[in-house]
C-alpha cells in the first residue's frame, strides 16, 4: 500500500502497466515463502496520485551522504539548465507543514 500511495515512480509506472507489485511474506523460523499478490485495493489507490516530496520538512529522517550528494548534484545541473527555482509549491498540508516545523535540508 505504502509504495503505491507513496512513491510517484512506483505509482506512475503500475498504472501504465509496465510494473507490477505483488506482497509476499517470508517466515524465518520456517523458511517458508507465502505469495499473496496484488493489493486489494491496488486500483482505488491508484486513483489519487501521491504527493510530490518537493522540500523537505523537519521531520524527514537524515540522508546518507551519497544520497544527499547525488540530490545535490541533479539540483544543481537544473539550475545550471535554467530550470532552477521553477517548481511551485501549492500544496496547502506541506505550506502548513513548513511554517509549523521549519525545513530539514541535505546539505548546507
Amino acid at each position: 500500500e505504502t509504495m503505491l500511495s507513496a512513491s510517484g515512480v512506483v505509482h506512475d509506472a503500475v498504472k501504465a502497466g509496465s510494473l507490477q507489485v505483488h506482497g509476499a511474506y517470508f517466515d524465518v523460523t520456517t523458511g517458508k515463502l507465502t505469495l499473496m499478490g496484488e493489493h486489494p485495493s491496488s486500483s482505488q489507490l491508484l486513483l489519487t496520485q501521491p504527493k510530490v516530496d518537493l522540500v523537505r520538512t523537519a521531520s524527514a529522517v537524515a540522508v546518507p551522504a551519497e544520497e544527499a550528494f547525488a540530490m545535490c548534484y541533479s539540483g544543481n545541473a537544473r539550475y545550471a539548465g535554467g530550470q532552477g527555482g521553477s517548481m511551485k509549491v501549492d500544496d496547502e498540508d506541506l505550506l502548513v507543514q513548513l511554517s509549523e516545523g521549519g525545513q530539514n535540508p541535505v546539505s548546507i
